[in-house]
C-alpha cells in the first residue's frame, strides 16, 4: 500500500491534521461506516512512515478481521471510502480558510430561504469589514461575490440600490480582474516563456487590443482605494516589463507614499521589492543617485518588517546588496547595525555564514584585511555571487597583506571557478 493513493494524501498530513480528520471522519454527518473507522485506526499506527511492511493489506486485513479469509474487494472499499473522505475534508478546510466562499454560500442560503432581514444585517456586516480592509485581488473578488449576492436579493426590490450596488459589482471585478491580469504577466515576464500560438492566446490578443495606457490616464485623481490599486498594480507591472521605466518608478513610489494605508503584508511587500531591484538595477548600470533612494526602499521593509510577509528570514539578496551598497556608500556604520539588529532574521542554515560575509565585507572597508581573510575563510555559501565575491575578497585581501604566493594561488583557484561556472555573468 506504500504508493496507493490513500497512503500519499496520508502522509501530507500534520500531526493536528490526523488528529482532526479523525474526528471529521467519526463526526455521523459524514457517514462513515464503523469498518472503514476501524481500517483508519489501523492505520494510523503506523504514521507518518508508513512503512510497506507494517502497512501491506494482507497484514492490515489480518489484524482487522483475524477470523476470516482476505477480501481484496474489502480493503479495495474502504481505502476507497477513506480517499473520498479525505478529499471531504481538504475541501472542508479549504472551505473554512475561505472567507469569500463562506460569504457568498451563507448570503445565498439566506437569500434563497427567504430570511430577509438576517440577510440585510449580514450582507451589510461584510460590506463593512470589506471596505475596512486593506484593497488586494482578493478582497475585490470577495466584494463582488458579496454584492452579486445582494443583486439576486433586491432584484425586483428599491431600483437606486440596486444600481448602484451594479456599478459597485462591476467596479469590484474590473479593479480585482485588472490586479490578477498584472500579477499574471509579472509572472510570464519573470519565465520569459514564449506563448504557444498567439493568435489564439486570449491573454496577448486583450493586452494587444487594450488600451491600457488610454484607461490609466483617463483614471481621475480621486482617492479612492479602485484608482490606487488599479494604478499602483499597473506601474509595478511596468517597472517588471520595462526594467528601465524611470517614470513608472517615480510614479509608483508616488502611490506608495501617499496611499500607506491601502497596502499591507504581502502586497506592500513585493511593490518595494520591485523598486528596490529597479534601483539595484541603476546603480549596478552606475547610477548612484540612486542608492539613497534604495535605502529609502529597505528603512520601509526593515522598519515595517514586510519581509515578513512573505517568509521569517530575510532573503539573501537583500543581506547582500545592503552591505555592499553601504561600503558603495563609504557608510560603514550601516551595515554593522543592521547585523547587530536583524542577524535573527537569517536564514538559520547560513546564518553564521551569511554574518561571516557581512563582517568580512566591513573588516576589508575598514582596512583590516587579515580579520577580512579570517572571516572570509569561515563562508560557506553555496550562492554563486556569495561564492565570487569571497574569492575576490580574499585576492584583494592577499594583495594589500603583500602575501604573493597566496595571492597568486588565489587567482590560480579564481581562473579554474571562472571556468566551471559557466552560469556566471
Amino acid at each position: 500500500m506504500q504508493n496507493s493513493k490513500l497512503i500519499q494524501i496520508l502522509k501530507t498530513l500534520t500531526q493536528e491534521e490526523i488528529k482532526e480528520f479523525e474526528k471529521f471522519i467519526v463526526s455521523p454527518f459524514f457517514g462513515c461506516k464503523n469498518f472503514v473507522f476501524k481500517f483508519f485506526k489501523e492505520l494510523k499506527k503506523y504514521y507518518p512512515d508508513f512503512k510497506e511492511t507494517d502497512i501491506e493489506k494482507k497484514t492490515i486485513y489480518s489484524r482487522l478481521y483475524p477470523d476470516r479469509d482476505y477480501n481484496d474487494g474489502l480493503i479495495r472499499r474502504m481505502t476507497s471510502d477513506l480517499i473520498n473522505l479525505s478529499e471531504e475534508y481538504f475541501m472542508y478546510k479549504s472551505f473554512k480558510a475561505t472567507q469569500m466562499f463562506r460569504d457568498t454560500c451563507l448570503l445565498d442560503e439566506l437569500r434563497v430561504r427567504k430570511l430577509n432581514n438576517i440577510f440585510e444585517i449580514k450582507s451589510n456586516n461584510i460590506l463593512r469589514e470589506i471596505d475596512s480592509e486593506n484593497i488586494n485581488s482578493n478582497s475585490l473578488l470577495r466584494k463582488f461575490f458579496v454584492e452579486n449576492e445582494v443583486i439576486s436579493f433586491i432584484l425586483k426590490g428599491d431600483q437606486k440600490q440596486l444600481l448602484n450596488t451594479l456599478y459597485s459589482a462591476a467596479n469590484s471585478l474590473i479593479a480585482s480582474f485588472l490586479g490578477s491580469l498584472n500579477n499574471k504577466t509579472q509572472l510570464i515576464q519573470n519565465r520569459k516563456i514564449p506563448t504557444a500560438n498567439n493568435n489564439s492566446n486570449l491573454y496577448d490578443l486583450f493586452l494587444k487590443n487594450f488600451s491600457y495606457d488610454k484607461f490609466i490616464n483617463s483614471l481621475d485623481e480621486t482617492a479612492d482605494k479602485y484608482t490606487y490599486f488599479i494604478k499602483t498594480n499597473y506601474f509595478a507591472t511596468r517597472l517588471m516589463t520595462i526594467r528601465n521605466d524611470k517614470d513608472s518608478y517615480l510614479k509608483l513610489t508616488e502611490l506608495l507614499n501617499s496611499s500607506k494605508n491601502y497596502f499591507e503584508g504581502i502586497f506592500k511587500y513585493n511593490y518595494y521589492i520591485i523598486l528596490s531591484t529597479f534601483c539595484t538595477d541603476q546603480i549596478m548600470n552606475n547610477n548612484f543617485e540612486y542608492i539613497n533612494q534604495y535605502f529609502n526602499i529597505i528603512e520601509v521593509i526593515l522598519k515595517e518588517k514586510l519581509f515578513l510577509a512573505n517568509s521569517s528570514i530575510l532573503t539573501s539578496s537583500i543581506i547582500r546588496r545592503i552591505v555592499m551598497f553601504s561600503i558603495l556608500q563609504k557608510n560603514i556604520a550601516y551595515p554593522e547595525m543592521f547585523v547587530k539588529s536583524y542577524s535573527k532574521y537569517f536564514n538559520p542554515a547560513d546564518k553564521k555564514s551569511l554574518i561571516n560575509y557581512c563582517n568580512a565585507m566591513i573588516a576589508f572597508a575598514k582596512g583590516q584585511f587579515g580579520k577580512a581573510l579570517e572571516y572570509s575563510s569561515a563562508i560557506d555559501l553555496q550562492q554563486l555571487e556569495f561564492k565570487f565575491e569571497v574569492k575576490v575578497l580574499k585576492m584583494k585581501a592577499f594583495f594589500e597583506l603583500d602575501y604573493e604566493e597566496s595571492f597568486l594561488s588565489e587567482i590560480d583557484s579564481f581562473k579554474h571557478f571562472l571556468s566551471y561556472e559557466n552560469s556566471l555573468n
